[in-house]
């Protein structure tokens, strides 16, 4: 995990890459449930800043925010979403895993707020061993890569 911001007008730009290095198989890996989040977030002396901009995550991720969302979505014979592998019959949307080797890169972009003053951008990369839904009362997350950024 990797990440620069810096300020660009009115708005605060945070570019990342994720790289899938030094394994030979994909990430996430281990049972098609596994996927991960990558979040990123800016806050300032007035709270937290809106996102202008860069990709958001899906409803499948069961989350609202700026990231990508790195995993299988499986899916039922009803198409129902997401559905614990052992029941799958289908993919229920393209795989977003990283490959060996492959580095996902992104830019997100914040609009700054009146406050004014220093800034503070947070990287993230969250692992979860099933989606939420599929097991509301199970402790299923782990942080893993963490990135504060200060921008001046």
């Amino acid at each position: 995990l990797r990440a620069t911001a810096r300020r660009v007008g009115g708005e605060i730009v945070v570019d990342v890459e994720v790289e899938n290095r030094h394994t030979g198989h994909s990430f996430p890996s281990g049972l098609p449930d596994r996927h991960a989040l990558l979040l990123v977030s800016a806050s300032d002396g007035g709270g937290a800043l809106a996102q202008t901009g860069g990709p958001a995550l899906p409803a499948a991720a069961e989350r609202t925010g700026a990231g990508q969302l790195y995993g299988r979505r499986l899916a039922d014979a009803d198409g129902s979403e997401p559905v614990f592998y052992a029941f799958a019959v289908r993919d229920a949307a393209p795989d977003t895993r990283l490959g060996p080797g492959a580095i996902d890169r992104a830019s997100f972009r914040f609009a700054a707020s009146g406050a004014g003053g220093p800034a503070e951008v947070r990287v993230e990369i969250l692992h979860r061993r099933r989606f939420p839904s599929q097991a509301p009362d199970a402790a299923l997350e782990t942080s893993g890569d963490r990135l504060r950024l200060p921008v001046p």
